[in-house]
């Protein structure tokens, strides 16, 4: 094997299109060294030495993720033997116990209060029938029994179909937000987007996160809490 220098291999893996918006840093320590004396524990200290009081997820991103692209560029030229880098391990978050029903009580009333009609159904939903965010938003009017042994018909991966048992409180929640779009068609998504569209995962977490953010004021506890559609 030759003994071409890790910033030879970084000018190579560059000249085909490579990304080096990060390297320069790490060229500062190990630009001068044989790639093929590199190691994958003197990668992750690097990675801690560059970047003392940043998170994980940072260093592997400035720096362990383009000493790998180079090392893997350098590994296809025949100049060093492959190496594994592993990345850093980042914090798990601290899991925060799911809301429970008098949090989601108030919740829904502060919607009413509000004429949020739609994101009250879209939370009871959630909570009662434990179904994705992509199933909900993919109900349609039709796919709903209100009456007699009230139920939500869906539609989930692979084409897979469920029922779920609607509580009174969901059935009441989506009966307001039918008589609030008297327009709806059987056919119709049942909590469509202002364009009368099925709504997507990003419409479903931004109008949750408006609404958290003016609730907040009325309800604290939400200052605290993770408040996410999955």
């Amino acid at each position: 094997m030759a003994g071409e220098r890790f910033a030879d291999a970084a000018a190579s893996y560059m000249a085909i299109g490579g990304k080096g918006v990060y390297l320069p840093r790490v060229l500062e320590r190990i630009g001068d060294k044989p790639v093929t004396e590199v190691t994958a524990g003197e990668a992750r200290f690097l990675a801690i030495d560059i970047f003392p009081n940043a998170k994980n997820s940072t260093r592997n991103r400035h720096v362990l993720t383009p000493i790998r692209a180079v090392m893997n560029h350098a590994h296809e030229m025949g100049w060093c033997p492959f190496l594994r880098i592993r990345a850093l391990r980042g914090q798990r978050p601290r899991r925060q116990p799911p809301p429970d029903a008098d949090w989601i009580a108030r919740f829904v009333e502060f919607c009413d209060c509000n004429r949020l009609p739609k994101l009250a159904a879209l939370i009871l939903f959630m909570n009662h029938t434990g179904a994705r965010v992509s199933e909900i938003v993919g109900v349609r009017v039709v796919d709903v029994v209100l009456g007699g042994a009230a139920c939500v018909h869906l539609h989930g991966k692979g084409r897979k179909q469920r029922t779920m048992p609607l509580w009174r409180s969901t059935v009441k929640a989506v009966r307001s937000w039918l008589r609030f779009n008297p327009d709806l068609l059987p056919a119709s998504a049942l909590l469509p987007n202002r364009d009368g569209h099925t709504m997507t995962r990003n419409n479903v977490a931004q109008r949750l996160a408006l609404a958290v953010a003016a609730a907040t004021p009325k309800m604290p506890s939400l200052r605290d809490r993770h408040i996410s559609p999955h």
